[in-house]
């Protein structure tokens, strides 16, 4: 996103960090790369080791049941200490399934007429729905689009030259290359096909945040993380 990371909480971990617990303070390595191609729950040695102590790296997911054990890039302190004064919480694209259960972030402990406002963008149900300001069943990259241009501001294009991971990203020891995820978010000289949505279907389903402006939305293509790959798993478990 390009804030820095005391800006940012990402209470379930990222994908493209992995970090040495046994240096102190903990060191991250952004990587270029999907870092849990070998982790699952209650198993997070990435099989690549520190630069520093050489000690084994981890990675940062929070698996259901588990508890946040790191203090970036989760950084829980922080997330807590801005819901205590927040008037407002946007939640895009997200289920709410386990963050429903995270009293701290939703002003649980305030009189009900100091809660923050909810404002909730989904295509499907969540469990926050029914206590929620607003709920907009509608792509996150419309309402956003839409409001962006309600409020005047304009959005460059994502350009994958400037993403902010390109200066961060650190390198893997020759060692270690073979451990290294080879689905790279960079590709060079070759741009992915997007996913778009056309303006004309949307027009009838969500006539109140689609315009006549937008021809097309265009949304990235994304590979299946470590939770993609967890459920099929357990789906071809069922079959059984």
């Amino acid at each position: 996103s390009g804030l820095p990371t005391s800006a940012l909480s990402e209470v379930h971990g990222n994908m493209y960090i992995e970090v040495c617990t046994n240096c102190q303070p903990e060191r991250e390595y952004f990587r270029s790369f999907d870092v849990t191609q070998y982790t699952a729950l209650r198993r997070h040695e990435t099989r690549r080791t520190c630069d520093v102590c050489g000690s084994n790296l981890v990675d940062t997911i929070v698996h259901f049941g588990e508890k946040s054990r790191l203090l970036q890039p989760h950084n829980w302190q922080t997330a807590i200490d801005w819901a205590k004064k927040t008037d407002m919480i946007i939640c895009l694209g997200s289920s709410l399934k386990v963050l429903k259960h995270y009293r701290p972030l939703w002003g649980n402990k305030r009189a009900k007429s100091k809660r923050p406002g909810i404002f909730i963008v989904n295509l499907q149900w969540t469990p926050k729905d029914s206590c929620s300001t607003l709920k907009i069943n509608a792509p996150c990259d419309v309402v956003m689009k839409s409001l962006m241009r309600k409020l005047d501001i304009s959005v460059p294009p994502y350009d994958p030259y400037r993403d902010p991971l390109r200066t961060l990203n650190a390198s893997v020891k020759e060692l270690e290359m073979h451990t290294v995820n080879p689905k790279q978010i960079f590709i060079e000289d070759k741009k992915p096909s997007p996913l778009c949505y056309d303006a004309a279907a949307f027009n009838k389903e969500f006539p109140n945040i689609v315009d006549h402006n937008d021809s097309k939305v265009d949304m990235p293509t994304a590979n299946a993380g470590w939770y993609g790959k967890g459920y099929g798993k357990k789906r071809k478990y069922k079959r059984r």
